[in-house]
């Protein structure tokens, strides 16, 4: 029996929202050393690997997670029309507020005139509709990573990401699926290319002509780590999420970490396998509470960086474990803030009921 027009199905407990917070964490844990002094050993996990920090796991995490999750979404909206709305409603306004606070609050506070705010509003306004980053020259010059919002520029690649959705639902690679990680697989093979651990100047120099786009590479990963959230959720039903093999796949990630060819490959397809199982198999507890309904994550993802950039603006010699606790709590009230009063606002604009997520 269908279910009546005023009733909403209901939502399957999981940990997804728990584990999209902890991603933005990482990548916390991951800039605020780094905007301190510089160093890129700062980041625990690229100290360890020489490979990929923290932040560089987190986003590939992200985009895994993404890339199942807006699969689901473009075969459950009733058309592309709906689909990209959705889209367009769950990342632009919050990523358009944010872009403004960057602006007209940490600009001035980092050293940038308000005539220079001015002069710069044309590009400001083209970089905000572009998915960019707002730039100001001169915005807290002389420190460390000297940006008014270093995180931003994996937005525009997630909408693309959404794009590509579109182009590969209408050419059919939804109905012939291996299509999907057959695509992944190639988008990996051309990133190893561009760079450098396949020794092919030719291809790599026909690569980076054929994707017209600033960082290719970065271009490149994430498209490929995007298609294996999707490969998964078309293949959901036969792979499974199994612990077991979860486990296994952490095992065989753990010593492909330390080979700068196979870390990301390996980040992507095993431990993308290895997140997913544990957001879908954790079905009860705290953990599918937390960050479920109010979902912060994004607006973390934000507002940390510009955050960190005012704290030790204001007091630059701040110990690392106190920037880290501040940073981390703005960031979540600010993300708070953002999902009540734009995000979910945005979002019922342009809801559709519709089935749950087999």
């Amino acid at each position: 029996m269908s279910q009546s027009a005023d009733q909403k199905p209901p939502r399957k407990a999981n940990a997804v929202g728990f584990l999209r917070l902890v991603l933005a964490s990482l990548v916390i844990i991951s800039h605020v050393p780094q905007i301190i002094d510089g160093n890129p050993l700062r980041d625990p996990f690229y100290w360890l690997t020489r490979t990929m920090g923290f932040g560089g796991a987190a986003v590939s995490g992200f985009f895994v997670i993404s890339g199942y999750l807006i699969a689901a979404s473009y075969q459950n909206q009733p058309t592309i029309r709906a689909y990209l709305a959705r889209r367009m409603a769950r990342i632009y306004p919050a990523f358009l507020v944010a872009s403004l606070l960057c602006v007209v609050v940490a600009a001035p506070i980092g050293g940038v005139s308000w005539k220079a705010i001015g002069e710069a509003t044309p590009d400001l306004l083209k970089r905000a509709i572009l998915l960019n980053g707002p730039e100001i020259k001169g915005a807290y010059a002389g420190t460390h990573y000297a940006s008014l919002n270093g995180s931003m520029w994996t937005i525009a690649h997630e909408f693309r990401a959404y794009l590509l959705i579109v182009v590969l639902g209408v050419a059919g690679a939804f109905r012939w699926r291996p299509a999907v990680p057959l695509l992944s697989a190639l988008l990996f093979l051309a990133w190893e290319v561009v760079a450098g651990h396949i020794a092919a100047p030719g291809l790599r120099e026909w690569i980076v002509w054929a994707v017209p786009i600033a960082g290719p590479a970065n271009a490149l990963r994430l498209s490929a780590v995007f298609l294996v959230g999707t490969s998964l959720y078309l293949y959901r039903k036969e792979i499974g999420f199994r612990p077991w093999l979860a486990a296994l796949c952490t095992a065989l990630m753990v010593p492909a970490l330390f080979h700068p060819a196979l870390a990301e490959p390996a980040f992507g397809v095993l431990g993308g396998y290895a997140l997913l199982t544990f957001a879908f198999c954790v079905t009860g507890g705290p953990l599918t509470r937390i960050n479920a309904r109010t979902d912060i994550s994004y607006g973390v993802y934000l507002y940390a960086w510009p955050v960190a950039k005012i704290l030790l603006a204001w007091w630059p010699d701040m110990p690392l474990l106190l920037c880290l606790a501040l940073d981390f709590l703005i960031a979540c009230a600010l993300g708070w803030l953002s999902w009540h009063l734009i995000e979910k606002r945005a979002m019922a604009l342009f809801s559709r009921r519709r089935p749950a997520i087999g």
